[in-house]
């Protein structure tokens, strides 16, 4: 659910712009995934995947959110 409404955030905000969605957009969108909760459920650490054109490579960060 996490992942499904990260992404349809990032569609969201790509396709605000007055004019339609490119094969471009599509590549540059962050990925979301890999969600893990943690133990105690109070945590969630996931991966973004972005895209960097210039270098023609991914690049990932981790990150962790609090859920409350």
């Amino acid at each position: 659910m996490f992942v499904r409404s990260c992404l349809i955030a990032c569609l969201l905000a790509t396709t605000a712009h007055a004019r339609p969605l490119t094969a471009q957009d599509l590549l540059t969108l962050p990925r979301v995934s890999d969600p893990h909760l943690s133990p105690d459920a109070t945590q969630i650490v996931y991966d973004v995947r972005t895209t960097d054109l210039a270098a023609n490579k991914g690049v990932h960060a981790i990150y962790l959110t609090r859920l409350d």
